[in-house]
């Protein structure tokens, strides 16, 4: 397995040679309906043998950095925990006021309140965690 880290200020070009399809591809576009790219968003990248097998992102925004959408091809709980640490180590390092993400309900739940995410509010099919800050204490990628 490779790791691949697209952070804003990457070559565009090498990132959509790479993931292209999946902001393209009608079978990846109905999977992952609010997938998408910005100036201001950092990607954690899992190759094998030549084909991405998962991938995360996460962006800094005005009110501190979103975790968005963790996808394995495969549904893979250590691949997916694989990601989300990186991401979380990655996240960690830029010393954030506010992490925040948007989960669909009973999925990948336990594995934020784990990190010490809390629920900010819920709807029917999501739930908002956020985790203030930071600190030298979170034991993330264990």
């Amino acid at each position: 397995m490779k790791l691949f880290i697209y952070t804003p200020s990457c070559n565009k070009g090498e990132f959509y040679k790479k993931m292209g399809k999946f902001f393209a591809e009608r079978i990846y576009r109905s999977r992952l309906p609010y997938l998408v790219n910005s100036p201001a968003t950092t990607w954690v990248v899992i190759e094998k043998d030549s084909q991405i097998i998962g991938f995360g992102s996460f962006e800094e925004t005005n009110r501190g950095i979103e975790i968005g959408d963790i996808y394995t091809i495969k549904k893979d709980t250590e691949l997916w925990e694989i990601i989300a640490n990186q991401m979380l180590n990655l996240i960690q390092k830029l010393n954030p006021s506010l992490i925040y993400t948007a989960i669909e309900k009973e999925k990948d739940y336990e594995y934020f309140i784990e990190q010490r995410f809390f629920i900010k509010r819920e709807s029917k099919k999501y739930v908002f965690l956020e985790k203030k800050g930071v600190d030298e204490r979170d034991e993330i990628a264990k």
